[in-house]
């Protein structure tokens, strides 16, 4: 019997508690992006234009290192209050290694990790006796 990997993700712009589904257990990591945070305000444009490439390549980092966390997976739901989750949507699809990778996306409010685990065991067991026959 093949076993695939089935990976929840609850996220936003700045962190991820990624949710192993795996003989109906959770194993939860979480990653954060390591937002630039400057306290001093920019005055000139070319530093507002440096402080938005530096923004744009941390949160490059955090996707990639989102992406790398489930790059083995089989089937993928990605879930939570803002738009990041669509955004990283967008990049797994334009990412070959994913286009065998079955990947949802749902609107999410604010969860406890408690109630975010509960809604990965609750979508994968849903799922989890559909099959396709050919």
């Amino acid at each position: 019997m093949l076993i695939t990997k089935k990976i929840g993700i609850w996220m936003n712009h700045s962190i991820a508690n990624i949710m192993e589904f795996k003989a109906g257990l959770i194993n939860t990591i979480t990653i954060e992006s390591k937002h630039y945070q400057q306290e001093i305000k920019l005055e000139t444009s070319i530093n507002q234009s440096l402080s938005f490439l530096n923004e744009q390549h941390i949160q490059a980092s955090y996707y990639k290192e989102l992406e790398e966390s489930i790059k083995d997976c089989k089937e993928v739901i990605l879930f939570g209050p803002t738009y990041a989750k669509v955004k990283l949507y967008h990049e797994l699809r334009n990412d070959d290694r994913f286009s065998k990778t079955k990947i949802g996306v749902t609107q999410a409010e604010n969860m406890t990790v408690f109630e975010q685990q509960e809604f990965v065991v609750n979508h994968f067991s849903k799922h989890h006796f559909i099959q396709v026959i050919s």
